[in-house]
């Protein structure tokens, strides 16, 4: 009998999707070949492992390499995901050992981070850990309807961008050049002919994983995360004068969805873009076709514009860590990606560098502050909660108010949502 681990090759995709579909999938879902296209193509099944028994594929996991952009700056990424393993071979630490080949392999990949859609103590045995933050807001049309009438006038009238000012302006002058009536916003599903303007306003979004317009038609049709939960995506778009200002796709539980085995069937927002203003026009379009829906947003903390449109709903919410976890894979190679954010950061508020972020070893990171000449040291776990939780730097006792001051300029460090239409 031969077993190995071992990187899989094109022919072994056949396998790898009958393991995934086992484990992951009943008979009312896509294959795991049609949900993750960007996974199980044969352009990225090479970077995949496996543990084989006489060349038969028992125990798997993904791994997809990405970039991420965070504003100017890209971060080389690697995520991995459909770990699972054939229920005769559990309990004998196969994945353990695919894992740590898979880490090595990451590192000659040169990745800054490596990003887990799980969180169990597989992944936390080897320095993965929860991050970030969102706000889960459950929106019923009932609210919707009392109280979008009574939102704040900053809130109707304000545009939101990430470039706002190269973003909105060819969009203004198009509406100052056509009568009133028609730069009444209406909203609609998306049509074939929408996909660019779609994918501008992905790409526009503070952080957003790294997708080309083929790329995001493919993960669209593939709806990777929806279909893990019994629910297929629904996308609508808002228009003015011609032109899409906003989109969002939203997961709705499929007819057959049966609620005592899959749990309460609501519909999730998966992914969005645009302004954060035409939301309750988006969100009612929804209602519109489904109304008896609970509708979840599970808003991460950077996207403040959304965040406050949903609190000016009278939404009901609760504060949530993100649903998965991250590692830095060398602290040399992550403050190196990220220096185009931090310097950008620090310009963007019209201040000069106040602070200085300086490499010691592979475990430590210094943060000098220029004008008190303290330097304080951060290991790489001290380094998630601080880069990464909107209160990392406020929780820190050791700062002084002006240090921490200084600090937000460049921190927390946003990082797009992990369970949207990017799933892995």
């Amino acid at each position: 009998m031969t077993e190995r681990v071992r990187q899989l090759a094109t022919r072994d995709i056949p396998q790898a999707i009958r393991l995934a579909d086992q484990v992951f999938r009943d008979q009312d879902q896509s294959s795991m070949g049609k949900a993750f296209p960007h996974l199980f193509s044969p352009s990225n099944i090479q970077h995949c492992f496996g543990y084989f028994t006489n060349h038969k594929l028992v125990s798997f996991i993904g791994v997809v390499p990405t970039h991420i952009h965070v504003g100017c700056a890209s971060l080389r990424t690697v995520s991995i995901g459909a770990v699972c393993t054939h229920s005769a071979y559990r309990g004998q630490g196969l994945a353990s050992q695919i894992l740590q080949k898979v880490l090595d392999y990451v590192e000659t990949l040169r990745a800054s981070i490596l990003l887990v859609s799980g969180w169990r103590s597989l992944y936390t045995h080897v320095g993965c850990t929860r991050f970030g933050e969102v706000r889960r807001f459950f929106l019923n049309q009932e609210d919707l309807q009392s109280s979008v009438s009574a939102l704040p006038p900053s809130l109707k009238s304000q545009s939101f961008s990430r470039d706002k000012q190269t973003y909105l302006t060819s969009a203004r002058q198009a509406q100052q050049e056509v009568p009133h009536h028609e730069n009444e916003k209406k909203v609609r599903t998306m049509q074939p002919q929408d996909l660019f303007t779609i994918w501008h306003h992905y790409r526009h979004r503070r952080c957003a994983f790294d997708l080309s317009v083929q790329q995001l038609q493919g993960l669209l049709n593939a709806a990777s995360y929806a279909s893990c939960w019994h629910l297929e995506h629904h996308v609508f778009v808002t228009e003015t004068a011609g032109k899409i200002t906003s989109f969002v796709v939203i997961g709705v539980p499929t007819p057959n969805t049966n609620t005592s085995t899959h749990g309460p069937a609501n519909a999730v927002l998966i992914e969005w873009g645009g302004e954060a203003t035409d939301a309750p026009k988006l969100f009612q379009a929804f209602f519109d076709a489904h109304p008896n829906r609970i509708l979840e947003c599970p808003i991460p903390w950077y996207e403040s514009e959304w965040q406050d449109i949903l609190y000016a709903l009278k939404t009901n919410n609760r504060i949530e860590t993100n649903q998965g976890t991250i590692k830095i894979m060398d602290v040399h190679r992550f403050v190196e990606d990220l220096q185009p954010y931090i310097l950008s950061s620090v310009k963007a508020k019209g201040e000069g560098r106040n602070c200085d972020i300086r490499v010691l070893d592979d475990q430590l990171i210094a943060l000098s502050f220029i004008e008190s000449g303290k330097t304080i040291h951060l290991s790489r776990e001290q380094l998630i909660p601080f880069f990464f939780h909107p209160t990392g730097v406020s929780a820190d006792q050791s700062l002084r108010f002006d240090e921490k001051e200084q600090l937000r300029t460049i921190l927390p460090v946003p990082l797009p949502n992990i369970n949207g239409l990017y799933y892995v």
